[in-house]
């Protein structure tokens, strides 16, 4: 099975021969106001939040692990007539593909009452990350370093609501946030986290804090000799990059440590390709903490003075899931009547009845039609050990049901 390297978080991009100022950055409404807060929806584990592009209303990704804002569409700058100063060279996750993005300075960039008048902003020439497929609905851009960097923000994952503070006018969080430091790098937060691994090494891990990443853990097995594979693990789809969709191995890790809170037996992935180990960015990194770990806190980012907050979240103690059929579905449209399966891993309860690719899951434990989703589904096989799961599915134009019983995969 040809393996594609995860380089980075879902949505990252390498940006090459590139080198642009943003001018005076995002800036809030009225002189005395402290804060703005935007309501956001979080979407396959990714925070979505409505940005109006020259009075026109998009939806963004808040994205930790980009610098740039990113226009995925070039219909939508197309109509806004927006103007494009040059044209520049993206880098696929694959290695293999050399795609292109037009320069677009000067943009009128607006979520509620912060704003920036002239925002510089990369547009893809063409989809390349299908944005559709990943969210099941419309999703236009990537917005993260600019967002960040001239205010204090902070992240609500329970009531879904992002707060931006002007500097001046923040106070220290309450004794239920623990600070640390953070380094920023290429526009970017890092931290130190200890990872214990199954032979009992603990590494203090140097790993990017990625709102664009859905998952919780990622770790590069080359970038120090310590970090190794589990004892079991599982190939897995880790998402979408420029290029395609990207594979990898996943397994759990024995424990990740923030003194005072730690997590254990947490669902990780793992990156083992090294043809990216040259760029200076990550040549001193040991992986990517996504929103499956830091959407169980309350998380403050002050990039001015690198310091991260943490308080606990309702989710904390929720445990770390992953599939227990066998089963990796094609990606589209998330509201559907049937869904294709794109493979079926060996050894599993999905191998075991005879599911095969191609097969099309048309009922799910009596869930069909309209209240079938691809999200209903990944959440049902991952729900509970020996949970009975009944699957109609349409083969060749004939249905056909089987039954069988989650288990455990690693």
């Amino acid at each position: 099975m040809k393996k594609k390297s995860l380089l980075f978080s879902l949505f990252f991009l390498l940006i090459t021969n590139i080198s642009f100022s943003q001018k005076i950055g995002y800036q809030l409404e009225g002189k005395y106001q402290r804060r703005a807060t935007i309501p956001f929806e979080l979407i396959n584990n990714l925070i979505v939040i409505p940005l109006k592009i020259n009075g026109f209303e998009l939806k963004f990704v808040v994205d930790t692990g980009v610098k740039y804002t990113i226009l995925v569409d070039k219909v939508y700058s197309d109509i806004l007539q927006i103007q494009y100063q040059r044209r520049i060279e993206l880098i696929g996750a694959d290695r293999n593909q050399v795609m292109t993005a037009l320069v677009a300075p000067d943009v009128n960039m607006r979520l509620g009452r912060v704003f920036n008048p002239k925002e510089t902003i990369l547009v893809l020439e063409e989809d390349f990350l299908k944005f559709d497929e990943v969210f099941g609905q419309d999703v236009h851009g990537i917005i993260g370093h600019e967002l960040f960097k001239n205010f204090i923000v902070k992240i609500d994952y329970d009531n879904k609501k992002l707060t931006l503070y002007k500097h001046e006018k923040f106070r220290t969080p309450k004794k239920s946030y623990k600070a640390f430091d953070i380094e920023l790098s290429f526009g970017k937060p890092y931290i130190i986290a200890p990872v214990t691994f199954h032979n009992n090494d603990t590494v203090n891990t140097r790993v990017l804090l990625d709102t664009g990443a859905s998952f919780n853990l990622l770790l590069d097995v080359n970038s120090n000799p310590k970090i190794n594979f589990p004892p079991k693990t599982l190939h897995g789809d880790m998402g979408r990059g420029l290029g395609g969709l990207l594979d990898g191995l996943v397994g759990r890790v024995p424990r990740l440590n923030f003194t005072p809170f730690s997590f254990e037996n947490i669902i990780t992935f793992y990156q083992s390709d090294t043809v990216f180990s040259e760029l200076n960015e990550l040549s001193n990194r040991n992986g990517i903490i996504g929103n499956g770990i830091l959407k169980r806190f309350k998380v403050i980012f002050d990039y001015r003075n690198q310091k991260l907050y943490l308080s606990k979240g309702k989710s904390y103690n929720a445990p770390f899931l992953f599939d227990m059929s066998g089963i990796i579905l094609e990606e589209g449209d998330n509201e559907a009547t049937s869904f294709k399966i794109k493979e079926i891993l060996p050894n599993t309860p999905a191998e075991q009845v005879g599911l095969l690719p191609e097969d099309e899951i048309i009922k799910i434990n009596y869930t069909h039609g309209k209240h079938l989703t691809r999200i209903f589904i990944k959440n049902l096989l991952k729900s509970k050990k020996n949970k009975k799961i009944r699957l109609v599915i349409l083969r060749n134009g004939e249905k056909i049901k089987v039954k069988f019983r989650l288990k455990e995969l690693i």
